[in-house]
């Protein structure tokens, strides 16, 4: 096959890069041809064309503009593509033939640091994951920040709860491991590469490199770990997409069992800590209490929301952190007013340990960087350890601010180009710029000589990309132009000349704004080389400041919305007084009718809550767990006032949803997430379980909520089990209350009034006498005929105690339920519907006689 200079240049870059599409810059727009243009043209809904290579080869194509191309490669990334970008290397006014390119960048789903390209400041992971055994090591990074970590997964379904939990964009496996359940946790894209990639020895060579460090023993790895080796994996993964190794990482930061309170991602869903389940992040636990002022500290808040601390200390600093602030309102204003000139710090440091920041980004951080002397002065005034610490720990970075405030200009364009590199930064530059400058005043001499000897009043020098300088001339001077004028170019109603002084003129400003341009760039690249060097210290002290973050958006919710400290306490125990639901209460006009509840491993192990739909069972339920997560996370909580114990563990299992694509049902689904339960809780986890049992028959359901009940009690004496928080329809598990020692009975209460009934939204000692689900019904807009037929069926019911009768014990007692109305119900029906007072005698005889006759059928 004939091959044109620049199929051939595409083929080769393409093989670079093949599993990646090659966004190939032509002019003013980025090509794709064959395979890659068929894939993007429907995913983007641009038009396939084709191109012709040459008399042998056509290809489809389809193009983007280059200033709209980030919209579009976020389009092909959500849709889990890879994208490669080949620039021009060289000017093509100096190209011999053939402009040079090279692909300057390989965009992956895992790996994306552009901030239009990041959307709503959401961690995005990318993971590795290497199996040795029963053990699977799993590491991670967030490229946009420089989080890096990881965890070694005793089994393989540890491994899949921390890839769910953390829901990775992309994940790296070795060449030859099966894309199984583990590799695929939440479908991210799969990549696979070479096992040499994952060997512990070449990891721990990589991580120290990156690191900066001649030892990995201070981040917890030992020689020959799997660990080291999916940490490894993923720093290839960055230098072979990005161009180099991140040099913003703040470390590798392992996780161990014990380090915080686990959330395992039917938790985090099921109480709605990050969205709700409409995926609106408003409506969340993460939504009410984010008043963070900066996008690093809304993104921090998310983090410890799902991952609450286990170590009391810990806590109790952070609460000491939040009461100071809460103590001190002209300070946590100061403070925050401060925070919110910050902006992204963690990104920024990201940017520049990739070497990928811009002009504007520069002068944003410059601005920023000078606030920081201001923060670090009021976080070290705080009588909180933890906030001063947090200031002595923010790295003023009064280097890095120096050398931007003396290399960047005061107002820099947003993308490189000329002004971009302060006057009186380098000579060099300065002696381009003056000749420019200098042979543009000559310019206008030159046209004020020329307007006079001509005699052309409104003669102008015009500048055009292509044809350079020109005495601009319109049609009705053109016989006052001089011989010595050469024409270059014709236009409507004017044309325009050179000469060979403004020829020479132009060659002097064309060669020293080159020269000026060239240097600039070299000056700029060298600046953002200066700051990459200190990227890792500008992460850290963008980590430090988000932390204080967080903090003050604790304390300003504390103020806001009445919160109060919790007290730790040691042993498995919640008692909450007027608590509260943290969402529920932000988002409702109504007041919000508080609750207490009290849990321990003594006599209140297990709350069995009965009551009436709409009554608020569920709401109630997850106050208890949201207050739990809120204390250990550093919050205080919705409630006036509150003991928290050492829970290790959340487990909830509230609503139901089909698991269509994995083919499981409803029920399939809430007894997969019991079993779950019962094998992993401990008498330190808190247990949230809300109708077990409903999505199969009722003595099924029945049977298997009261086993469940039973099981998570634990035997009688010392040996039990978790706390746990029991909403049910069952009435008949109010009679656990009495055969065992550690479970109590619990309802919400309502007030029958005028024939309705009335939520009192209020939990009280004792189990419910009735359900109310008719009322619901009723209040749902189920027509009055159908919710009375219910009525007559209920009373059927509750006289006749329905029972399970043997097959063949003797004398079986038949209960045989009416299915349609008796005659006697539609009679009542017309007797209840006549207006007697309208009827004439003769009329309510008739009716009489009619309703007879049907009573008699």
């Amino acid at each position: 096959m004939k091959r044109t200079p620049m199929l051939q240049q595409y083929l080769e870059l393409k093989a670079q890069v093949e599993d990646a599409l090659l966004l190939y810059r032509l002019g003013d727009f980025y090509e794709l041809f064959f395979e890659d243009a068929e894939r993007a043209s429907p995913i983007l809904g641009i038009v396939l064309t084709k191109r012709r290579h040459n008399d042998e080869v056509t290809s489809p194509m389809c193009g983007i503009p280059h200033h709209a191309v980030a919209g579009y490669v976020g389009k092909l990334l959500d849709a889990g593509l890879k994208v490669a970008i080949a620039e021009q290397v060289e000017d093509p006014a100096k190209a011999g033939g053939l402009v040079r390119r090279e692909v300057i960048r390989v965009l992956t789903p895992g790996t994306v640091t552009e901030p239009e390209l990041l959307g709503d400041g959401e961690r995005r992971w990318i993971a590795a994951v290497r199996t040795a055994g029963a053990a699977v090591a799993v590491a991670f990074l967030e490229a946009a920040s420089g989080e890096f970590g990881g965890a070694e997964c005793p089994s393989r379904r540890d491994a899949e709860e921390l890839l769910a939990q953390l829901r990775p964009r992309e994940i790296l496996v070795p060449e030859g491991s099966a894309p199984d359940g583990v590799a695929c946790a939440g479908a991210p894209v799969v990549t696979v590469r070479p096992p040499s990639w994952f060997e512990p020895g070449r990891g721990e060579g990589l991580l120290r490199l990156a690191l900066g460090v001649g030892s990995l023993r201070a981040f917890d790895l030992a020689p020959g770990e799997p660990l080291a080796g999916a940490a490894g994996a993923l720093l290839e993964y960055v230098r072979t997409t990005q161009g180099g190794l991140p040099r913003h990482l703040r470390g590798f930061a392992r996780r161990r069992p014990g380090d915080e309170v686990v959330l395992d991602a039917a938790a985090v869903r099921n109480l709605e800590i990050l969205r709700d389940a409409s995926g609106d992040r408003r409506a969340s636990l993460a939504g009410a209490l984010d008043a963070t002022v900066t996008p690093m500290g809304s993104r921090l808040l998310r983090d410890w929301l799902v991952r609450p601390l286990a170590d009391a200390a810990a806590v109790s600093a952070r609460h000491d952190a939040v009461a100071a602030l809460v103590e001190e309102p002209g300070r946590l204003a100061a403070l925050r007013d401060l925070l919110r000139r910050v902006g992204d710090l963690e990104r920024m440091a990201s940017r520049l340990g990739l070497a990928q920041v811009r002009p504007g980004e520069l002068a944003a951080l410059r601005a920023a960087l000078a606030t920081l002397p201001d923060v670090r002065g009021e976080l070290a005034a705080s009588p909180s350890q933890l906030l001063a610490a947090l200031g002595a720990r923010a790295d003023p970075l009064a280097d890095l601010r120096e050398d931007l405030a003396g290399a960047l200009a005061e107002e820099p364009p947003a993308l490189l180009g000329p002004g971009t590199i302060r006057p009186g930064a380098d000579r060099d530059l300065d002696e381009s710029r003056s000749l420019a400058h200098g042979a543009k005043e000559v310019l206008g001499e030159l046209e004020a000589r020329e307007r006079a000897r001509s005699g052309i009043g409104n003669l102008r020098i015009r500048y055009n990309r292509v044809f350079g300088y020109a005495f601009e001339v319109s049609n009705n001077n053109l016989d006052r132009v001089p011989p010595d004028w050469v024409r270059r170019q014709t236009l409507t109603g004017a044309e325009r000349f050179v000469t060979a002084e403004l020829e020479g003129l132009e060659r002097r400003i064309t060669a020293a704004e080159a020269r000026a341009d060239e240097r600039e760039r070299e000056l700029f690249a060298a600046l953002v080389e200066r700051c990459a060097a200190r990227a890792g210290r500008l992460a850290a002290t963008a980590q430090t400041l988000a932390a204080a973050d967080v903090l003050a958006a604790f304390a300003e919710r504390a103020r806001d919305a009445d919160y109060r400290r919790p007290r730790m306490v040691e042993g498995a125990r919640v008692r909450l007084v007027g608590s509260r639901h943290p969402v529920v209460e932000k988002l409702s006009s109504a007041g919000f009718i508080p609750n207490d509840v009290e849990l321990d491993g003594e006599r209140r192990q297990i709350v069995v809550l009965t009551g009436p739909n709409m009554g608020g069972k569920s709401t109630y339920l997850r106050q208890v767990a949201l207050a739990v997560i809120m204390a250990r996370a550093g919050s205080f909580v919705a409630a006036e006032e509150a003991q928290i114990g050492g829970i290790d563990r959340v487990f909830t299992r509230v609503g139901a949803a089909d698991d269509l694509a994995r083919g499981e049902s409803t029920f399939m689904v809430e007894m997969t997430e019991v079993a779950g339960i019962l094998r992993h809780a401990t008498e330190n986890s808190l247990v949230i379980l809300d109708e077990v049992g409903r999505g199969t028959a009722t003595f099924d359901g029945l049977s298997i909520a009261w086993a469940v009940v039973e099981a998570l009690h634990g035997p009688a004496g010392d040996g039990r089990g978790p706390l746990v928080l029991f909403a049910t329809h069952y009435h008949e598990l109010t009679d656990l209350a009495d055969r065992l020692d550690r479970v109590v009975n619990a309802s919400v209460a309502v007030k029958e009034w005028q024939g309705n009934v009335l939520f009192l939204h209020r939990v009280v000692a004792g189990p419910s006498d009735r359900s109310y689900g008719i009322h619901v019904a009723k209040l749902a807009g189920v027509p009055d005929g159908v919710c009375r037929r219910a009525g007559e069926v209920l009373l059927q019911l509750e006289r006749q105690e329905l029972k399970v009768i043997e097959a063949a014990a003797p004398g079986p007692r038949h209960v045989q339920l009416e299915l349609f109305p008796s005659p006697e119900s539609a009679a009542l029906d017309r007797l209840r519907s006549a207006e007697v007072d309208r009827m004439t005698p003769l009329e309510a005889l008739n009716l009489l006689a009619e309703l007879k006759r049907e009573a008699e059928r």
